[in-house]
């Protein structure tokens, strides 16, 4: 069956294999386990049935589970060659039986990026009254963001602009001046 496993960028695994060249053949089963073991069928998570399955066909299937730094995932495929029998138990490594891994992460690295956006160490100095300020650029301008000038206020126009539909409606709902 030559079930093959590749990790993807996203550390998900797609397996292929080709069905066995069994006839009649009736139905193929992809089957996982976390760890690096596989010998029972009833222990393993059912991740597809193909019923009806063509003998020598080509399969395909993309494991949605993301597997973990430092852990090891067990795929096997499996056929039966009729309704009322079972499927066939015997697993090989290399032929219907794989299993990927995946290394640990380097020790002291969590997987995130050093910014964590926590403000809580802003190294940004204090005012006065102790609380952080943002120190304003010599333009008026903020820098490095698409954000407004730090002192938090609008510039003059800007009030017009917020301010406009307020006096609109108000005009609207006033009585006409005689």
């Amino acid at each position: 069956m030559q079930l093959t496993a590749e990790l993807d960028p996203d550390d998900r695994v797609t397996l292929r294999w080709e069905n066995p060249w069994i006839e009649p053949l009736d139905r193929v089963m992809l089957v996982s386990t976390d760890g690096s073991t596989l010998d029972d069928l009833d222990t393993a998570d059912v991740l597809l049935v193909v019923e009806g399955a063509t003998p020598g066909a080509a399969g395909t299937y993309l494991d949605g589970l993301p597997l973990e730094p430092g852990t090891d995932r067990t795929y096997a495929v499996v056929a039966a060659v009729a309704p009322e029998l079972d499927f066939e138990t015997d697993l090989t490594d290399g032929d219907n039986r794989v299993t990927v891994s995946l290394e640990p992460l380097p020790t002291g690295d969590t997987g995130t990026p050093d910014d964590s956006g926590d403000t809580t160490t802003d190294p940004r100095p204090a005012d006065d009254t102790g609380s952080a300020v943002r120190p304003e650029p010599s333009d008026g301008k903020a820098s490095g963001c698409a954000c407004t000038a730090s002192s938090g206020r609008l510039p003059r126009a800007g009030w017009l602009l917020a301010l406009l539909p307020l006096v609109v409606r108000r005009r609207l709902r006033s009585p006409p001046l005689r």
